[in-house]
């Protein structure tokens, strides 16, 4: 037997979800069934991109930010970084090269930069997903 459940989400999610698919429980429905597979994917887009030190650099940077969806992708990546270079030293504290790291940001997909970026919310926002283990985020995102 199937158990179903209760999901929040936003108005304006909910209207394009019922444009898209008709009604807005279908659009839920099919959303959480592809997450996990779509997931791996884009997982496989990033992984291995990133040293140790520009991963642990790009949490710490993101410590107190708050997600928003319409915000997160590449070119939103790369200016988070490059703010936390100019106003809080980032390349310098984490001894990586900026330019480097905008370079590996911008040679990814934007899919998968922005399902990254999501994770790197995650991480801080949602207990269950890393339970904020730096290490288990890293070794995630490492090959």
């Amino acid at each position: 037997m199937k158990k179903y459940i209760n999901a929040r989400i936003f108005k304006e999610t909910a209207s394009k979800l019922e444009k898209l698919f008709g009604k807005e429980t279908t659009g839920v429905a099919f959303a959480a069934e592809i997450y996990t597979p779509l997931s791996y994917q884009m997982l496989k887009d990033v992984k291995g991109v990133f040293s140790e030190k520009e991963l642990k650099a790009m949490i710490d940077n993101h410590n107190g930010t708050m997600p928003d969806f319409q915000f997160m992708g590449k070119q939103f990546l790369v200016a988070h970084c490059q703010d936390g270079d100019t106003y809080e030293g980032m390349a310098e504290k984490w001894e990586i090269d900026i330019n480097d790291l905008v370079s590996k940001i911008e040679n990814c997909s934007n899919a998968g930069i922005f399902y990254f970026h999501s994770e790197i919310f995650r991480f801080w926002n949602d207990k269950a997903a890393y339970n904020q283990n730096l290490e288990l985020f890293v070794k995630t995102f490492s090959i």
